[in-house]
């Protein structure tokens, strides 16, 4: 995921560098550098609709770009790796990797989904599924109902299709599952109890952002299997976190964890209850 970048300015545009740092149980550190040039910009605010003012330019792109996948493809005449980079749900940059530098990466141009012909959506089949799934917060579920595109039934559905299709091509998907089902599992108890309604896109926008770093480092945790790690307690603790980072007033965590506990493990409340009141004495 993007953590910090630079950018410079030309008379006609602006450029961009970005470190990149890897969300995987797998993978720690820095791992990427990612250079938009001038000309990248200059497409994004064509085929973006964005304002071609610098400031407003950097600002739509750095706040609507919260991680980035990025996919190899053949290379071009000069014998330089293509390669696409996934960068919002419905665009897809395409560049370089640097000769030279395995993690650093040069996009110089941008298609909308809608601008690829036919050859180029099925050369970047993989890097847009990849990407779109990197993304396991119930804001896309969210904006696209509100767009009238379908009820989140449908678009559940459309994930997991998606889903069972990398994973016939032998793409480790457990990663996004396991974070869009906890995203999804949270988001569901906090409608439940009256914290936020479906429709309440500036909310879920937000639980989009707060939510990725809590839910991401208790994966990772529960990915290392130390005997130490109790998987529910420090669930609800990572929801506490959550909850705080969202700014609701006198969270109701212990009933928090009644629902959740009648979700995961099927209680009936009454179990539950009293499962809660031997975990959290009061």
């Amino acid at each position: 995921m993007p953590s910090c970048f630079c950018y410079y300015e030309t008379a006609s545009s602006i450029g961009l560098f970005m470190v990149g740092f890897s969300n995987s149980c797998s993978n720690e550190g820095m791992n990427c550098v990612l250079i938009f040039t001038p000309h990248f910009f200059q497409r994004y605010a064509e085929r973006m609709g964005v304002s071609d003012n610098k400031d407003e330019l950097l600002m739509k792109f750095t706040s609507s770009t919260r991680s980035f996948t990025v996919s190899p493809m053949d290379k071009d005449e000069n014998g330089h790796e293509r390669i696409a980079v996934r960068i919002t749900t419905d665009c897809t940059g395409y560049g370089i990797r640097r000769s030279g530098n395995e993690n650093v990466f040069e996009v110089r141009t941008i298609l909308t989904d809608a601008q690829l012909s036919k050859a180029q959506s099925a050369r970047t089949e993989r890097v847009r599924s990849l990407g779109d799934l990197s993304q396991f917060e119930p804001v896309e579920i969210t904006a696209r109902r509100l767009e009238g595109i379908g009820g989140i039934g449908n678009i559940t559905k459309a994930v997991n299709d998606r889903l069972e299709k990398l994973q016939s091509v032998g793409v480790d998907t457990s990663y996004q599952v396991n974070g869009m089902k906890l995203s999804m599992t949270i988001s569901m108890i906090f409608m439940k109890m009256g914290i936020a309604s479906l429709y309440d896109a500036d909310y879920w926008e937000k639980y989009g952002v707060e939510s990725h770093e809590p839910i991401s480092r208790y994966l990772n945790r529960m990915a290392e299997r130390d005997p130490e790690f109790k998987e529910f307690p420090e669930l609800v603790k990572t929801v506490r976190e959550i909850a705080a980072r969202m700014g609701v007033r006198k969270f109701a965590w212990r009933e928090f964890a009644k629902l959740l506990m009648m979700e995961i493990y099927k209680f009936d409340e009454s179990k539950a209850a009293a499962y809660i009141k031997e975990i959290y004495p009061m």
